[in-house]
């Protein structure tokens, strides 16, 4: 694993499709989560923006694509809950193939 790899999950972009108005939404980013501790289970759901410039530039998401994991989170929630969706193949998983975007890595200090 590369560092590049610990830094912080920001988003997953993976092509999708609104199936409210049918529009194309490729951003995915954690909205809101609920944890159920007795039955040991998270559901998430994630706003879908037409793109990562739409979402930065203040613009509504298009939709929500909520989905249930097993287990509860354990850590920072929402790199969990990211952690958890890239891991899953289901085909339940909407968000299953989707590349994980991450924080920009500050460049080194240069030396004097």
């Amino acid at each position: 694993m590369s560092n590049v790899d610990t830094l912080p999950i920001i988003g997953l972009q993976k092509p999708t499709k609104c199936m409210r108005t049918g529009a194309a939404a490729t951003w995915h980013e954690v909205h809101l989560y609920q944890v159920n501790v007795v039955a040991g289970s998270t559901v998430a759901t994630l706003g879908s923006y037409a793109s990562r410039e739409d979402r930065d530039n203040g613009l509504n998401h298009l939709s929500h694509v909520s989905a249930q994991i097993p287990g509860t989170p354990t850590g920072d929630a929402v790199q969990w809950i990211y952690a958890q969706l890239l891991a899953s193949s289901s085909e339940k998983n909407v968000l299953a193939g989707a590349t994980a975007v991450r924080v920009q890595a500050l460049p080194a200090p240069e030396a004097d």
